[in-house]
């Protein structure tokens, strides 16, 4: 004998069929960022202070995000004087190299703009050589300075997604420095230290996240 469902199971079984299509829609909803634990990006940007940068990043957890960074900056100066009847000229070369971690810290992950806090820690190494040239008499003067420092940066920022595996970021934040420098030039030397608290801007970076590992 055929036995029929009672009329509320009968609704309440098409309710359930019509609600899978929809709970299967959000399942496979595309993500609007590449916010998620053990995703990876590289990242080209541009130091606070000047010179590029190129780092790795790698998603610890949903919220947290660990980097490495190299910066490089580098710089020529010429300039030139009259003096009377002759002209002296001056240059200047230096090239800085900065290494270092940064910590950041997601406050939300769900849209396409992810504001974070943020850390950072540096150690940098600059090298700079100095010549003058005097046309009369002819003589020629070359100085040159080594200085190495450490610094440290706590701030906010956020990261903008206009794709999921494409992101620009920003930040701002107050920097802390310590330097030494020292500067050899005839007929002496001169040792410095400096200690700098600062705000600052740094420019954009571009992120590409990598694909997931499988």
């Amino acid at each position: 004998r055929m036995r029929l469902l009672p009329r509320s199971g009968l609704l309440a079984g098409s309710a359930l069929l019509l609600g899978l299509p929809s709970l299967h829609a959000q399942d496979a909803a595309p993500r609007v960022n590449a916010l998620e634990p053990g995703a990876r990006a590289l990242s080209f940007g541009r130091l606070g202070e000047g010179g590029g940068a190129f780092g790795f990043w790698r998603m610890r957890s949903a919220t947290r995000s660990v980097g490495f960074f190299v910066g490089l900056d580098a710089s020529r100066q010429v300039s030139s004087v009259d003096v009377g009847t002759q002209e002296d000229e001056a240059g200047a070369t230096g090239v800085f190299l900065s290494v270092g971690p940064t910590v950041r810290r997601y406050l939300d992950t769900t849209g396409r703009v992810a504001p974070f806090v943020y850390s950072h820690l540096s150690l940098g190494y600059g090298y700079t050589r100095r010549t003058t040239e005097r046309e009369s008499p002819p003589t020629d003067h070359t100085g040159t300075s080594y200085s190495a420092g450490l610094s440290s940066a706590l701030g906010v920022g956020a990261e903008w997604f206009p794709t999921a595996n494409v992101s620009f970021a920003g930040q701002t934040g107050l920097r802390g420095s310590v330097d030494y420098s020292r500067t050899a030039s005839d007929p002496a030397e001169q040792d410095t230290w400096t200690f700098g608290l600062r705000t600052f801007t740094a420019a954009l970076s571009l992120n590409l996240y990598l694909p997931p590992r499988r």
